[in-house]
């Protein structure tokens, strides 16, 4: 089973914004009963320009992405797919 992840799972978690514990626990969920969870090619230049805007540090931002990546599988976008 695929899960796409919207942009805001990840940055309410990330950033602990309000309410993030959901996040974590559906992180954990995913984990646990082995679902690949995929965000798009696009929800990663989101992402980081958003956690560099918010935490004003590039290199804290590229070990968050990181971080990321190991969540998360990227989907690749081919110019089929957006035609």
């Amino acid at each position: 089973m695929k899960l796409l992840i919207d942009t805001n799972v990840l940055l309410d978690m990330v950033l602990k914004r309000n309410e993030y514990d959901i996040s974590v626990k559906l992180f954990r969920k995913i984990r646990e009963q082995g679902i690949l969870a995929c965000i798009t090619a696009s929800s990663v230049t989101d992402l980081f320009y958003i956690i560099r805007k918010e935490t004003h540090d590039t290199e804290r931002t590229y070990v968050i992405m990181k971080n990321i990546f190991c969540l998360v599988t990227v989907l690749s976008v081919t110019e089929k797919d957006l035609i």
